[in-house]
């Protein structure tokens, strides 16, 4: 497996935190550096330059047709067909120089917005705006287009606009916040009106069975994780992708989703309502941003005495941390569940094969990301860029994407069984039609590949993630092993693991794996190269024997770890 932490971007270069803007004494809007005001300066020359060559070539046609007056002909072509085309393709119509112009003005003035940043940090209706002002010359009629049209993409124009929307992103991001902040439902008393609390609520969020509600505050909710994201300084996060989420809360009523990392965790509910939890430092930050919308509205912070309830947390964590995906990369897999929702592939039969998609916001790291998460799925490069998958894996490419997280490879001992290991594993386990199999650290399943039909899986993992996507396949229960007995699990003909290594957790986890073995059962374990067959057998009872069957040198990927392949028969 890649290690996914050398592929972080590199902030400083990449991206400037938006919530220093708010908390400087300096109430000014913060300019462009000299870099960037160099950078954007060649950016829009350019952009000037590709758009007088369009003009050039949209005044040669219209010259060519209009100046020749090919009308009469261009009419008995346009007469010619067999429907209302005629009409529309007249060609006094069809090369209407005003219009087309209007729309060329409308396209680079897109391009503008694209070239700023300044798009993504805009509000829904600010954005909506933007488009509105644009686009309403389509529908003007002949004598009301001047009225109407896009401002001249001129020169003048052009840097003027580029510079108001630069220091004005300040703005902008507020207007994002002040717009989530009115939108919170005021039904309900978790939402304050002096500001964010831990705890809001947005109605109207996802479709409701009755379908007499809309749903269009949904792009709200995509604005409070966009918001977020940007404070917290993490690249990507002015784009996101909201219709993974919508699904996911729409299938899941009533229960917690963690989102974008624990930034933030949702919960959906019938009435198309969303319930959102917060921490109180990100609480604390929104309020900063949406006093500057609200000057002296918004009460003054104070230090919060400490809470006697007890954190509601239902999961083992200990000292385990995940590793934070990149915002494009969790968009990318979010396209490709959406863009595959309807394959007629996903009722047929494995292998499944997965393109890389060659659409990348920051390329490198994206690429890096996908192919790591691919391979610890268990897909298989069979060529450049083109990957095969056991399982269909687009319900797993959402769950990862919402969450935005993988476990961490160290602290999760997070290291998958590939290749000759995990064949000579799989080999010795040896299980057949109707055993059933315990894997007690399953991850996603690496270890299992290649499994006999009618072998019936049971699966623990800590990790929310890795626990939502080996559910997709087998029954997995998300908490730690050592805290599982065997009244929740029963016991089992095989168990077939791979324990973390760290502080000698291995010798918990095998000796706790021996309760759940039927008699006449095996266990089949990899474990560090410190093991023996004789400190192994001290860990179990004498009624099983102990065989090493194999030693392997750095089995794991990026890794110089030796392992020793164990078997354990029970009399």
């Amino acid at each position: 497996m890649i290690n996914l932490a050398i592929y972080e971007p590199n902030r400083a270069a990449e991206f400037q935190p938006i919530l220093p803007l708010y908390q400087a004494e300096d109430s000014n809007h913060a300019g462009l550096t000299p870099h960037e005001g160099f950078r954007m300066f060649n950016a829009l020359t350019q952009l000037l330059a590709e758009y007088r060559d369009a003009r050039s070539e949209i005044d040669s046609l219209h010259l060519a047709v209009m100046g020749k007056r090919h009308s009469q002909a261009f009419h008995y072509f346009t007469d010619g067909c067999n429907n209302s085309i005629g009409t529309t393709l007249a060609v006094d119509c069809l090369f209407d120089l005003q219009r087309a112009t209007c729309s060329l003005d409308e396209s680079f003035w897109q391009k503008v917005l694209d070239l700023t940043g300044v798009r993504n940090f805009m509000p829904t209706a600010r954005k909506d705006e933007w488009y509105n002002t644009l686009r309403q010359w389509r529908k003007a009629s002949p004598d009301r287009l001047a009225t109407v049209r896009p401002v001249a993409f001129t020169e003048e124009n052009v840097f003027a606009t580029a510079k108001s929307l630069t220091t004005e992103k300040k703005d902008y991001f507020a207007e994002m916040v002040e717009g989530v902040f009115k939108n919170l439902s005021v039904f309900h008393k978790t939402n304050k009106a002096q500001g964010f609390s831990p705890k809001m609520v947005i109605t109207n969020c996802l479709p409701c069975r009755d379908y007499k509600r809309g749903y269009d505050n949904m792009d709200y909710l995509s604005d409070l994780r966009k918001i977020i994201g940007l404070m917290q300084g993490r690249p990507g996060a002015e784009i996101v992708n909201k219709w993974a989420l919508e699904q996911s809360l729409s299938n899941n009523t009533g229960e917690w989703i963690s989102v974008d990392g624990g930034a933030l965790t949702c919960k959906g509910f019938l009435n198309g309502n969303v319930h959102i939890q917060v921490s109180e430092a990100v609480c604390d930050d929104l309020n900063t941003v949406l006093a500057y919308r609200m000057p002296g509205l918004i009460p003054q912070f104070k230090e919060r005495g400490k809470s006697s309830k007890a954190t509601r947390n239902t999961q083992y964590t200990g000292d385990l941390i995940d590793y934070r995906i990149a915002f494009p990369t969790c968009t990318e897999l979010a396209e490709m569940a959406r863009n595959n929702q309807h394959s007629a592939k996903q009722y047929g039969a494995g292998p499944f094969t997965i393109v890389m998609p060659r659409r990348y916001h920051y390329a490198e790291l994206v690429k890096q990301e996908l192919d790591s998460i691919f391979r610890i799925l268990g897909a298989v490069e069979v060529k450049p860029e083109v990957y095969e998958f056991e399982f269909w894996p687009m319900e797993a490419f959402k769950a990862i994407a919402i969450s935005g997280t993988l476990p961490d490879q160290k602290t999760h001992q997070f290291y998958p069984t590939t290749g000759d290991l995990q064949k000579a594993a799989m080999d010795e386990c040896d299980p057949s039609e109707g055993d059933t199999l315990l894997e007690p650290s399953i991850g996603f399943g690496a270890l299992l590949r290649n499994l006999p039909e009618g072998v019936k899986v049971t699966g623990v993992e800590t990790n929310h993630v890795a626990a939502i996507c080996s559910r997709l396949r087998w029954d997995t229960h998300q908490q730690d092993f050592l805290t599982t007995t065997v009244k929740q699990l029963g016991q089992y003909d095989r168990v077939l693991m791979n324990p973390p290594y760290s502080d000698g957790r291995w010798k918990h986890h095998l000796q706790h794996a021996r309760q759940f073995v039927k008699p006449g059962g095996r266990i089949v374990a990899v474990l560090p190269g410190s093991a023996t067959e004789e400190s192994v057998q001290s860990l179990m009872n004498d009624d099983c024997s102990v065989h090493q069957c194999g030693q392997y040198e750095n089995a794991f990927d990026k890794t110089s770890v030796n392992v020793k392949l164990f078997v354990i028969d029970f009399y």
